[in-house]
């Protein structure tokens, strides 16, 4: 089970529906509706019944949201327990054209790989 699904699913039920969801995870909604898929997939039940109005919780995804918003929180917390004190960490996502983003803004840190930002995706600062 991947811990990005579960991270999805609880954003995804806590906000009340996929495209919600989806902006405050800063992913788009194809993504989400798939990871939210594979997830009910491995499990075998429905966690959401999808309107077009929304998302609400089935009888079997209000119990496994519980479940999945402890374990997130548990692995949080583990991760922090790895971080030295004074440490920077989380995701930093910046907008730039792909143009400066390599030439200017890389070399400023050597916590970020210039070249995961040329292809235009989220950077990780730390072991975040």
């Amino acid at each position: 089970m991947d811990i990005e699904d579960l991270r999805t699913f609880v954003e995804v039920a806590d906000a009340g529906g996929v495209s919600p969801g989806a902006r405050r995870l800063g992913i788009s909604k194809s993504i989400a509706s798939r990871a939210l898929a594979r997830l009910e997939a491995e499990l075998g039940v429905q966690l959401l019944a999808r309107t077009t109005r929304g998302a609400a919780l089935t009888e079997a995804g209000a119990v496994f949201r519980e479940h999945a918003a402890k374990a997130c929180a548990e692995i949080d917390q583990a991760r922090e327990a790895l971080q030295p004190e004074g440490e920077l960490r989380g995701r930093l996502r910046i907008a730039l054209p792909l143009t400066f983003g390599p030439t200017h803004f890389a070399d400023q840190s050597p916590h970020l790989d210039g070249g995961t930002m040329a292809r235009g995706c989220r950077e990780n600062v730390g072991n975040s």
